[in-house]
């Protein structure tokens, strides 16, 4: 059975991610949809110098993510839920990547954090998305 919370992130959005470094905001799209046993997700990044394509697959427990910078499982990652934080942990070239998606009923907040190599998580970006209105 797939888990209810997902309906709440289900659908399109736009908004911008800022990076902590001060390097500025860029701005994103996300669409996510219903998968077998979770959802799909596609997400695109542009500005700052480094645009960005992901898609990402939630089946249970598990968590494919491919990127355009490369990143293809060697293994599966981890997705779950923390409360209402859809929590999505990967390791990509020895650098694990925990990005947390909160839903609210018109937007959602994205986290994402690192950690090299046995290190700790340090937070990286955080953005808002607006639901997008069908056209």
């Amino acid at each position: 059975m797939v888990d209810a919370r997902y309906e709440r992130v289900i659908g399109d959005w736009t908004g911008a991610d800022e990076f902590v470094d001060g390097s500025g905001a860029v701005s994103g799209v996300l669409s996510i949809a219903p998968g077998p046993g979770g959802v799909v997700i596609d997400y695109v990044r542009r500005g700052g110098g480094h645009d960005l394509a992901a898609h990402a697959v939630i089946s249970g427990e598990r968590l494919w993510w491919f990127d355009s910078d490369g990143a293809s499982p060697d293994q599966p990652g981890e997705a779950g839920w923390q409360d209402d934080m859809l929590v999505l942990d990967r390791e990509h070239d020895g650098v694990r990547h925990v990005l947390g998606l909160i839903a609210r009923s018109d937007r959602i907040d994205l986290h994402l954090a690192t950690a090299a190599a046995g290190g700790g998580l340090a937070p990286v970006m955080s953005g808002s998305y607006s639901r997008r209105a069908l056209s």
